[in-house]
């Protein structure tokens, strides 16, 4: 009889082993499929920001930058030249919304990103960017979180 009952305890133990391991592979298999999805996804910010700077200048950036800076007007080259630097940054600031949306960020690295982004919608420039893409090119959550920050008149 205490035979038995041993042998009955140590199945039991042994079923409870089985759906423990289950459980922590299960776990462990999820937190890989989070990372190979945030993984892919700096990819392909990675590919798009590599795509759209083809097109920028950097020496015309840089005086488009030191012209800004001095409160010169730029020209239409310049002016497109920052539109699509900036376009290049919200990509950026977008892969960093969508890795603290999946829970990668903390949520005072994406408020970090916030008081940038606010800062950045300020400049002409940038709000005219925003508005010419919307739709286009970020995701529905990132432009619902943009537009939340987009300062009123």
């Amino acid at each position: 009889m205490t035979t038995d009952r041993v042998k009955l305890w140590l199945t039991h133990l042994a079923n409870v082993a089985v759906v423990a391991s289950i459980i922590i592979l299960a776990i462990q298999v999820r937190q890989n499929t989070q990372a190979i999805m945030a993984a892919s996804s700096t990819a392909l910010t990675d590919q798009s920001v590599q795509f759209f700077s083809a097109g920028l200048d950097n020496q015309v950036v840089a005086r488009a930058l030191y012209s800004q800076a001095v409160g010169r007007e730029l020209d239409g080259l310049e002016t497109a030249q920052l539109m699509r630097l900036q376009y290049l940054n919200f990509r950026v600031f977008e892969n960093a919304y969508l890795q603290y949306l999946r829970g990668y960020y903390e949520l005072n690295e994406w408020e970090r990103y916030r008081r940038i982004i606010t800062r950045n919608l300020s400049d002409p420039i940038v709000k005219d960017m925003w508005e010419r893409n919307r739709g286009l090119g970020f995701t529905a959550e990132f432009e619902r979180e943009v537009d939340s920050l987009v300062p009123r008149r």
